[in-house]
């Protein structure tokens, strides 16, 4: 059984010990195995993978230019079956207050990969 998890997270670049935040929310649709969740989340752990996807799987260790992601916040919910069933993420358009990635945690080893809203 799969799920899809909403990840809400603000973000930073950090450069020369300055921040410099998003100025946008990201907003992630993940569709995760069920082992993945701890109630109505995603658990912890799992989310390294998510990240991983989204910066660079070094991401951790930096940019080549010095700078690092810095996540500042991050909630995550899982959807319920109405609203996975409506699939609102087909219906998300980015603006200059949210951008949306999408992705499916689902394959062989569990690999987080990109994918398009419709693929989800």
């Amino acid at each position: 059984m799969t799920r899809v998890v909403r990840i809400v997270l603000k973000d930073a670049l950090a450069i020369a010990g300055a921040l410099a935040p998003a100025p946008y929310t990201c907003v992630l649709f993940c569709r995760v195995p069920a082992d993945w969740l701890d109630g109505d989340g995603l658990r912890e752990e799992k989310m390294e993978a998510i990240y991983a996807a989204m910066y660079g799987p070094r991401w951790r260790d930096g940019n080549d230019d010095g700078s690092q992601y810095v996540v500042r916040s991050v909630t995550t919910q899982v959807l319920g079956a109405d609203e996975e069933e409506q699939a609102p993420w087909r219906a998300v358009t980015a603006d200059d207050e949210h951008q949306y990635w999408f992705y499916d945690a689902t394959g062989d080893g569990a690999q987080v990969r990109s994918v398009t809203a419709a693929e989800l």
